[in-house]
């Protein structure tokens, strides 16, 4: 009995692995500040992007509605979201985030993710 336990949960682990594999990757982003901006009335506009590590080509992008900085979550009421793109798993990514402050200019946030896993959180605390 032990080892048809075994044997079924090893078939379960590789299908899961080709799922993963037919379905893509999962970028969770998460958007806060540890800051106090409550004074500041500037607009703040935020993109977030998925692209192939070394690709200008993006497999998604997004922007949010125009907020006030004032308005950036604190740590306890984050943005969160996940996108799932078509990517093998060994591929690597870029995923990132990108503002634009009114009269001020853009900056960005982007970080690179290895191939081989399925999931990855890019965490941005705006400053």
């Amino acid at each position: 009995m032990a080892v048809i336990l075994f044997l079924a949960s090893c078939t379960k682990k590789t299908e899961d692995l080709e799922v993963i594999a037919r379905t893509g990757k999962t970028v969770r982003f998460v958007l806060y500040t540890e800051q106090d901006f409550s004074q500041e009335q500037k607009n703040i506009t935020f993109s977030v992007f998925i692209r192939k590590a070394g690709d200008s080509r993006h497999l998604f992008d997004s922007t949010f509605s125009v907020m006030k900085v004032k308005d950036i979550p604190s740590p306890t009421n984050k943005i969160v979201f996940e996108k799932t793109v078509p990517a093998g798993l060994n591929e690597a990514l870029e995923a990132g985030f990108v503002y634009y402050l009114e009269n001020v200019g853009y900056s960005w946030k982007i970080d690179r993710f290895d191939g081989g896993n399925w999931f990855q959180e890019l965490n941005y605390s705006f400053r």
